[in-house]
C-alpha cells in the first residue's frame, strides 16, 4: 500500500464524516471483542470538540412484591440500542482487518451509521494495556483517541516513539474513569506519514505506582480498515 493510497483513504474518511457515516470515540476499552457503545450526539464535555453520548442498557430485573428473585435472567444484548430507536431497527456489523477492527452500528430506519476503527493491545491475562481508535470532530478533522489502563497517571503523558524520529510525540491524558484513561492526538502531517508507512511505534506511559508501561503498536492495516467507510 503506497503513501498516496493511504492518504487517499484517510481523506475519504474525512469526507465520509460529512455524509453521516462517522467514527465514534470509544471511551471504554474493548477487551476480547466487546465494545462499550458510544454514539455522536450530546457533547461529553470532558473532551472538547468531540461529540459523545454514552448509550447504556439497564439489565437489572427487580422482582415484584412477594416474588422470589430468580437465579437466572435473560442476558441483554451487547449492542446498546439508542432509546429513540425501535428494537429490530438497529444492527451491528463487525469486520476484522489486519491488526484493526471496524465496528459499525446502524440505525436502519434513519440510515445513519456510526463506526469505530480500533486496535487493542492486552497483556497475557487479557487485560487492556493500550488501545487507540481513529475518530473525527464534527467538522471532519481526524483524531487518534488513545486509551490506557485506568492506573495511568490521570495528568500524565502517553509517548509515541517512531523509528527515524529523534523526538517522541507526547499526548496529554484528558482524564480517567474506573476502566480507562483517554487522550487525543490530532492526525496531522506526521501521523499521516506514519500511517502511510505502516509504522510500528513504541508507546509508553507511567502508572500511579511509578511503573512504566511500554507496548509496540502498529498502523499496518489501518488504511484497509478505513476503506469500507464511505
Amino acid at each position: 500500500m503506497n503513501r498516496q493510497t493511504s492518504l487517499a483513504a484517510l481523506e475519504r474518511f474525512i469526507v465520509s464524516r460529512k455524509r453521516r457515516t462517522t467514527l465514534s470515540l470509544c471511551f471504554g476499552a474493548i477487551p476480547k471483542g466487546k465494545r462499550y457503545a458510544l454514539s455522536l450526539g450530546k457533547p461529553f464535555h470532558t473532551f472538547p470538540g468531540i461529540a459523545l453520548t454514552c448509550l447504556t442498557l439497564c439489565a437489572s430485573l427487580v422482582p415484584a412484591a412477594g416474588q422470589v428473585a430468580s437465579t437466572y435472567r435473560i442476558k441483554s444484548s451487547d449492542v446498546a440500542v439508542p432509546p429513540e430507536v425501535k428494537l429490530g431497527d438497529y444492527q451491528r456489523t463487525i469486520r476484522p482487518f489486519q491488526n484493526w477492527t471496524l465496528i459499525c452500528d446502524e440505525n436502519l430506519k434513519a440510515r445513519k451509521k456510526v463506526c469505530n476503527v480500533s486496535q487493542v493491545i492486552e497483556d497475557m491475562a487479557g487485560k487492556m494495556a493500550f488501545s487507540w481508535s481513529l475518530a473525527a470532530t464534527q467538522d471532519g478533522k481526524p483524531y487518534m483517541i488513545l486509551r490506557t489502563a485506568p492506573n495511568a497517571k490521570s495528568d500524565g503523558l502517553v509517548s509515541l516513539k517512531f523509528d527515524g524520529r529523534s523526538q517522541a510525540i507526547d499526548v496529554h491524558l484528558n482524564g480517567c474513569n474506573e476502566m480507562v484513561c483517554v487522550g487525543m492526538l490530532p492526525v496531522g502531517p506526521v501521523m499521516r506519514q506514519q500511517i502511510s508507512q505502516n509504522a510500528t511505534p513504541a508507546i509508553s506511559y507511567s502508572t500511579v505506582d511509578g511503573e512504566t508501561i511500554t507496548v509496540t503498536a502498529t498502523l499496518k492495516g489501518l488504511t484497509e480498515a478505513l476503506s469500507p467507510v464511505k
